[in-house]
């Protein structure tokens, strides 16, 4: 395998700090345009463009595009792709191949062209952090700063250029490489170029949508005063008309109480869907952003509390502080008190008044999250009440609004929630009913739109909790059936949204109860087919667990959910020489994620590092190499890891009698001593 020689650097390396002259870096790009454009249309994509990967020839001052190894056809992405990774280079990735890589098209490269433009403009990226997570911020939510501004000797025209390229909306960038190098052509001929400024009503909206709570209240305070000024003025007309002014005046704040609470609602949804909010060590921002929405909601509400006309948007703000405070997991009585309030000020509203989609759904969110408390509470009759009752706003929900997705979702949701209940009482046949009317629900949706990516999330966790309900029928087959289908659904997903780690655990969690359940079947193949399983899920923990930045909290998760893969490896009948040294492997890596942990202690950003939880799994470790001990090695050396074990044990003797497992754990040693003594 050869490759040509090409002397001169790279221009990253041209680049450090210092701008090349704006009509060499035109010149330089205008290439390599010219270069993607001959990719994109035999349909590849390059994925990974930046200065680093464009080499000068020294002899003829020529750029070249190197580096395709992210590059992937339009029509045929093989998803090869390391597990939980982003792809491409942060400072130079357009907002959408952060999402989502494998549904870009060529104006991602566009704006990978465009980030490269601009440090060959200014000498640094357009977007770059002390940390990943800042820089992907900056990706998602930040407008570059004008070239211009950091290079005067930049041209108008050029940087009108740079910054089309980097529009964070794909529709507003150069719709092809090609257009590009013609620009870019043009701009070298000194002629005009097709791209324009951004005018004045352009820059108000992006910095509208960059800012939206601000804009509201900005909106808020500038309608308020152009109503006083209307009411001074009409002061001095006749009565009715004042009447008639202060009628106008509330109507007016309800409309900006709407713009700002509707900001904060956006943002809310953001915060709870947005993928790259659910990256490993992004959590504590997560928490921030949803305690500061919290915070918003609250001030509105206080704010209006004394005004019936508002009991709407209260009930509104109420129910989802109710439910963010049940995801920040705040004391149990903070999320009931903002439940009932929002459920109170909603069943005293007239019902012609609570049938829109914004109201349907905080009514029904308001119940599903009072559930969800019950079911804490382990009141499963006071839960499946709200779940009953939430089934039934959000059924005239979705017969008011048949087209709305959502509440179809929803309702689906809903159900399932009642089914999971009735299960848990043991009253399997009415359980079967809804989890096969919502499982129905979802297939209807996904069959008006198979992408949607939330429906499908649905009907994965659907099949799983269907798994078990077959289990309780003890019918094996179907059970496995439903699990399987969860795990390649979950499987898909996840591929498809790389930075979603809840994806990655439902994964994981889906693969090792499919591997239990293989070897319930016992089949001449089981032992084979559940270690595979068991490898893929191993796999996946351990890229999981070497991602930067994580948190305690996020790591304890994925040991508890590694500890299980490894216990069900260990269980596999006939177990393999393969299987036992994967075993030793996983709890020797378990080993040293543990003593990172506790070398490294809380991070700022967390509020507490369970430490108690790190010495409990720290203990669950010693016991499965002790177990395994007892397969792999001689009777005598077996014995010392007993010994071992039960030192450690007896070291936390508090933490284990207060943990049923952990107790059960060191009667287990002492028999396994017992019975090594006999020998």
């Amino acid at each position: 395998y050869a490759m040509r020689l090409v002397e001169g650097g790279d221009l990253g390396s041209l680049t450090k700090g210092e701008p090349l002259q704006p009509k060499q870096a035109a010149g330089y790009m205008l290439g390599i345009a010219r270069g993607i454009a001959a990719a994109h249309e035999r349909g590849m994509l390059h994925r990974d463009i930046k200065p680093q990967n464009i080499l000068v020839d020294a002899g003829t001052d020529r750029a070249m595009l190197t580096d395709f190894g992210l590059a992937r056809f339009v029509e045929d992405d093989s998803g090869l792709t390391q597990t939980g990774q982003v792809l491409g280079t942060p400072s130079f990735m357009p907002p959408e191949q952060i999402k989502n890589s494998s549904e870009i098209d060529e104006r991602a490269d566009v704006y990978s062209l465009g980030g490269t433009l601009y440090q060959l403009l200014t000498g640094k990226p357009p977007f770059k952090a002390a940390d990943l997570h800042e820089t992907l911020r900056q990706v998602m939510s930040d407008e570059a700063v004008s070239p211009r501004r950091l290079n005067a000797d930049v041209d108008v025209d050029l940087d009108t250029i740079c910054l089309k390229c980097l529009e964070k909306d794909p529709l507003a960038r150069y719709a092809s490489a090609h257009e590009l190098a013609g620009d870019l052509e043009l701009f070298l001929q000194g002629r005009p170029t097709l791209a324009r400024p951004a005018g004045p009503v352009t820059k108000l909206k992006k910095w509208c949508r960059r800012n939206t709570r601000l804009a509201a209240a900005i909106a808020v305070a500038l309608l308020s005063t152009c109503f006083a000024l209307v009411a001074s003025v009409t002061g001095v007309v006749v009565l009715s008309n004042k009447n008639r002014t202060i009628a106008e005046n509330y109507r007016t704040i309800e409309a900006n109480f709407g713009i700002a609470a509707e900001g904060i609602d956006e943002q809310y949804v953001q915060i709870s869907d947005e993928p790259l909010l659910q990256m490993p060590g992004i959590e504590p921002l997560r928490r921030r952003l949803l305690k500061r929405s919290l915070e918003y909601y609250r001030q509105l509400e206080e704010l209006n509390r004394d005004n019936s006309a508002m009991d709407p948007r209260r009930a509104f703000a109420l129910a989802a502080s109710g439910n963010m405070a049940l995801q920040l997991k705040l004391p149990r009585e903070v999320a009931a008190q903002d439940l009932m309030a929002a459920l109170k000020i909603l069943e005293r509203l007239p019902e012609k008044d609570r049938h829109t989609p914004q109201l349907f759904a905080a009514h029904s969110n308001a119940l599903v999250g009072s559930g969800v408390l019950a079911r804490q509470d382990a009141q499963l009759d006071k839960a499946l009440d709200y779940f009953q009752r939430a089934s039934q706003v959000r059924t005239r929900w979705v017969e008011l609004f048949p087209d709305d997705v959502e509440a179809s979702r929803k309702l689906a949701s809903a159900t399932m929630n009642e089914g999971l209940i009735l299960r848990a009482q043991k009253k399997l046949p009415e359980a079967e009913a809804k989890f096969l009317a919502a499982q129905t629900m979802r297939r209807r949706l996904l069959e008006i739109d198979g992408t949607n990516r939330h429906v499908r999330r649905d009907r994965a966790m659907g099949n799983f909790n269907f798994a078990f309900l077959e289990m309780a029928h003890n019918n094996l087959g179907e059970a496995l059936a439903r699990i399987h289908d969860a795990s390649a659904e979950f499987r898909e997903l996840a591929q498809e949204v790389r930075i979603d780690q809840r994806l990655w655990t439902y994964k994981v969690t889906s693969l090792i109860h499919e591997a239990e359940l293989v070897q319930r079947l016992a089949t001449p193949e089981a032992p084979h087919t559940a270690a595979t399983l068991i490898s893929e899920a191993v796999s996946d923990l351990r890229a999981l667990l070497e991602m930067e930045h994580k948190q305690t909290e996020y790591c304890v998760a994925q040991i508890d959910l590694y500890l299980q893969a490894v216990r069900t490896l260990m269980s596999i009948q006939n177990a393999e020489v393969d299987n036992l040294a994967m075993s030793e492997d996983a709890l020797s890596h378990l080993e040293v994620v543990l003593r990172e942990l506790q070398v490294a202690g809380p991070s700022e950003s967390e509020d507490a590092a369970p430490s108690t939880e790190i010495t409990r799994l720290g203990l669950h470790v010693r016991m499965y190499k002790t177990l395994l001990s007892l397969q792999l090695d001689s009777p005598e050396v077996a014995a010392g890891e007993v010994q071992n074990a039960i030192s450690a044990f007896d070291e936390q003797a508090e933490l284990v009698r207060s943990d049923p497992r952990l107790a059960l754990d060191r009667s287990q040693l002492d028999a396994i001593q017992q019975q090594l003594s006999a020998q």
